[in-house]
């Protein structure tokens, strides 16, 4: 296949080359020039390009895969987020399939389980992730899968190293909602191998420990003194993992050895 990687950070560089480890043909974009001999190294095809710009449309002919990896702190600020993401759709090919990684932030704080059926009516419309993703699906319609990632954990990121130096946690009999990005990208290839088109899908491993109960555990295998948990707060969102799409998940997020 030919896919596109569009944001090759901390999950789409990653995610990139393992694609091109399965034999796929990957373009893959940065925002920084320095980061394109790191990207050819690896046989991915570089392109430097920031969202709100104009694209080499020539670079997109062809895509059987497109993934939309770009957070919204990324946009150029003469246009919205949303906007400028629906502006980019405007160079593929009608055949193109997208994956769009949104975030289980979407979802309210008032709700005990954020699953698939709450519809973007319900959800505030004020936040930018939200409208890209009313945006995209009316743009693209079953073209687009969407995914929603819960918080990223892997290799050099996990909360529990700035919440050590804070030193406060809030909320903390809060549950958690996190995802290895082993997982993040296994989700990736089964929506692309499984032909998962035209769904919403949650990306979030399936426990959920309190805050209190994951930070002082993750404090105590990474040697760090464990912050101080406060009671009370809102916001006791647990993220529903369940879908059709019945991905197995492989990376249980008290693997700490892989952070």
């Amino acid at each position: 296949m030919k896919i596109a990687v569009v944001g090759c950070g901390w999950l789409g560089f990653p995610l990139a080359k393992k694609f091109v480890e399965l034999g796929n043909v990957v373009i893959g974009t940065t925002t920084s020039s320095a980061k394109l001999p790191v990207l050819k190294e690896t046989g991915i095809l570089p392109i430097v390009w920031n969202l709100g710009e104009d694209f080499i449309e020539e670079s997109l002919k062809n895509i059987d895969v497109l993934i939309l990896n770009i957070p919204p702190s990324k946009t150029n600020k003469t246009a919205s987020y949303s906007d400028s993401l629906v502006a980019f759709c405007n160079y593929l090919e009608p055949s193109t399939k997208v994956i769009f990684i949104s975030t289980t932030g979407v979802y309210p704080n008032d709700v005990s389980s954020a699953n698939t059926a709450i519809s973007l009516d319900e959800m505030d419309q004020s936040k930018e992730t939200v409208l890209s993703e009313i945006k995209l699906t009316r743009k693209l319609k079953d073209n687009l899968t969407i995914l929603r990632l819960a918080g990223l954990i892997g290799p050099n990121r996990h909360p529990i190293t700035s919440l050590s130096k804070k030193g406060l946690v809030k909320n903390s009999a809060a549950p958690l909602n996190l995802i290895h990005l082993d997982d993040a990208i296994g989700l990736i290839h089964k929506i692309i191998n499984e032909k998962y088109w035209g769904k919403i899908i949650n990306g979030c491993y399936t426990e959920n420990p309190t805050k209190q109960e994951y930070y002082t555990k993750a404090a105590h295998y990474f040697k760090l003194p464990p912050p101080n948990f406060e009671e009370g707060g809102y916001g006791f969102k647990k993220v529903d993992s369940n879908s059709s799409l019945n991905y197995e998940y492989k990376t249980s997020i008290y693997d700490f050895n892989k952070i």
